[in-house]
């Protein structure tokens, strides 16, 4: 009997020894796999902000990321104002005026914000005029005026960096500036003279501030290059010849402030395909679009009766193109 026992007690131990190795091999066979994946690093792309140089301050460029990384480098040094230029005390005794280049070789000229301790409020009449060493003219905010033909015939003269103060440019200020390629006319101004920018053919574009009333004669006539012009609302008149002979100008929107247009004041832009033309025109001279034989679309904002029977609107009229008003179209 205690023979059986024994073998009994043998047999139960073996099965429960064989049931853990089973268990144990299926955990090992059914235990969860972990990978581990690297993230890829960021890559950072970097938008540019340039702060131009002031008279007292660095100029720099600030480069921000998206993930909120930035630096800061490229540093330019501040403006140093040109020596030796020619200056005469206004009427009021308490502010000048540069009158001349004087003495002053400089290529990039960087008019002083003051002179014998007092502020520098005008350029003078044709103070730099014809001075064909001249590439660049930074001029401050405490200038006011840039008075008639100031720069005219600075045929060399590349770009241009008007104060936030100014608020007139005289007639040809720019004229004959024919390397002028930037510039940028600040919301301080109000009266741009006629003939400012004639013939200034290396221009390409030009925003033109909502303070100014009036695109005098000829303001644009010949910008050759000009490709796109921004009129913006608070305009009411475009001169004579205001943009003749701007034979790269491809569309023209006319805002609805506009109530005189001058005349030949687009003729001969041969490259010109779409106007906008607003209902608010009492004014028109003749021969506005002449020789602009690329016009294939005029929008006009007034119904189809007011562009055909409204005979001011006459000198708008082109044969090339198809007019699509407010309540239908007029084809060719």
């Amino acid at each position: 009997m205690k023979k059986v026992l024994c073998l009994l007690l043998v047999s139960t131990i073996l099965i429960c020894a064989i049931s853990l190795t089973s268990c144990d091999d299926e955990k090992t066979t059914t235990s969860t796999t972990t990978t581990t994946t690297t993230a890829k690093p960021h890559e950072h792309s970097y938008v540019a902000e340039v702060t131009e140089p002031t008279y007292t301050e660095q100029g720099y460029t600030s480069y921000t990321c998206e993930c909120g990384d930035s630096y800061i480098s490229d540093y330019v040094d501040a403006l140093v104002p040109s020596e030796d230029l020619e200056f005469t005390l206004n009427e009021d005794g308490e502010s000048y005026s540069v009158i001349g280049v004087g003495e002053c070789t400089d290529a990039e000229i960087v008019i002083p914000d003051t002179y014998n301790d007092l502020p520098v409020t005008s350029i003078g009449d044709y103070a730099f005029s014809n001075k064909d060493f001249i590439t660049s003219v930074t001029i401050p905010d405490s200038v006011l005026v840039i008075d008639n033909g100031a720069f005219a015939g600075c045929d060399l003269i590349e770009s241009i960096n008007i104060g936030n103060s100014v608020t007139t440019i005289g007639e040809n200020a720019f004229r004959f500036c024919i390397s002028l390629t930037n510039i940028v006319v600040p919301n301080s101004v109000t009266k741009i003279g006629g003939a400012a920018f004639y013939y200034c053919t290396a221009l390409t574009s030009i925003a033109i501030p909502k303070s100014v009333e009036t695109i005098e004669m000829a303001t644009f006539s010949n910008c050759t290059a000009l490709e796109n012009v921004t009129i913006p609302k608070g305009v009411k008149t475009i001169g004579d010849w205001a943009f003749q002979v701007c034979t790269s100008l491809k569309t023209i929107d006319i805002p609805n402030t506009v109530t005189s247009i001058g005349e030949t004041a687009f003729s001969a832009c041969t490259s010109l395909t779409t106007v906008t033309i607003p209902n608010t025109i009492t004014s028109c001279g003749e021969d506005v679009f002449k020789k602009c034989y690329a016009i294939t679309t005029i929008y006009f904002e007034g119904s189809v009766d007011e562009w055909r029977n409204n005979g001011i609107l006459l000198p708008l009229h082109v044969r090339t193109a198809d007019v699509y008003c407010d309540d239908g179209v007029i084809p060719r």
